[in-house]
């Protein structure tokens, strides 16, 4: 997932005519244009100070711990309260020690501490109260491996890119084997792969993933680690500037987090919840009064997390019950 999706828009935006999403109905189900929400709300996300600098790149919730994954701090990760954000410790410092790592990637969605290291190809179970790993196995794709999700204990996903394709897939850590997949190809062949760029939920019977740059949401259910689609909702021509950067499954609602008419110099923009039904239905618009590039169910406190770049020494939440719709 890329947070800080909304700073870079203009800059691709001339990339955006050169390819478009497959909608082929066998991959992506049957593809409707968006409808009219059937209500839009307001809510004002409360504002939480953090006690100390994090460069932020990502995060996953174990127990009642909020991990952070740092970009250009010392260690690579943080470890906070989730109910209240202040820091417990930090860990992961680059290099090639038994402790350390290069490339480092928390594992989304995982009960425990999981890391992705792409530089050393490998998987690392650490210690929730030290940060050491207690075991590792490695990986022989020599591909870069992103956003990693956790899918069951035996299996993760993630998205393999090249320059003219994005590849996510099921991926069977112990038999090293890909249970199944999607592929986006750039047809121009112009190294735009890009513009398929997605956020995504995915747990052992469901898949959904918002498009960064296509203005499209699509939804996928799963069994035995095969995907079956559903729907893709795709936006009109007048809403080519929303941009969609996260995305999270709730009891029967699919929860997408866009961004609109951003303004990179003035740094002003809007950011939307947009909740869909499993079968398609436009639910409902909830407006937030900050520019968010991503978010984080926390179901233990009974919340939803986000993070904005505009406010780096500071996190927000709803609480659940303000986004029933």
């Amino acid at each position: 997932m890329k947070i800080y999706t909304y700073i870079v828009i203009t800059l691709i935006s001339c990339l955006l005519t050169c390819c478009k999403v497959n909608t082929d109905v066998r991959k992506h189900g049957q593809v409707v244009i968006r409808q009219a929400f059937e209500k839009e709300i307001y809510v004002t996300p409360k504002s939480m100070p953090i006690d100390t600098i994090i460069a932020f790149e990502n995060w996953n919730i174990v127990d009642s711990l909020l991990l952070v994954e740092s970009n250009g701090t010392e260690d690579f990760f943080y470890v906070l309260h989730s109910d209240n954000f202040k820091m417990e410790h930090s860990f992961g410092k680059k290099g090639n020690g038994p402790e350390e790592f290069i490339m480092p990637h928390l594992v989304q969605g995982s009960p425990e501490i999981m890391i992705l290291d792409n530089a050393l190809h490998s998987i690392n179970w650490l210690s929730s109260d030290t940060g050491l790993i207690e075991r590792k196995t490695m990986l022989p794709l020599q591909n870069t491996y992103w956003q990693p999700h956790y899918f069951d204990e035996n299996t993760l996903c993630f998205i393999q890119n090249s320059p003219n394709e994005l590849k996510w897939v099921i991926y069977d850590i112990q038999t090293k084997e890909i249970k199944d997949s999607l592929l986006f190809i750039d047809e121009t062949n112009k190294g735009n792969a890009i513009q398929y760029e997605f956020a995504y939920y995915v747990d052992t019977t469901q898949l959904a993933i918002s498009f960064n740059y296509n203005n499209a949401i699509s939804y996928y259910k799963i069994h035995n680690k095969k995907l079956i689609p559903q729907f893709t909702i795709k936006g009109e021509k007048q809403d080519d500037k929303m941009y969609g950067t996260d995305v999270f499954i709730l009891g029967d609602n699919i929860y997408v987090l866009n961004q609109e008419n951003i303004d990179m110099q003035t740094h002003k923009g809007e950011t939307y919840l947009d909740v869909y039904s499993k079968k398609g239905n436009s639910l409902c618009r909830i407006h937030l009064n900050i520019i968010a590039g991503c978010m984080l169910l926390d179901l233990q406190n009974g919340k939803v997390l986000f993070y904005s770049p505009e406010n780096e020494d500071a996190f927000f939440s709803v609480h659940l019950s303000e986004l029933k719709v």
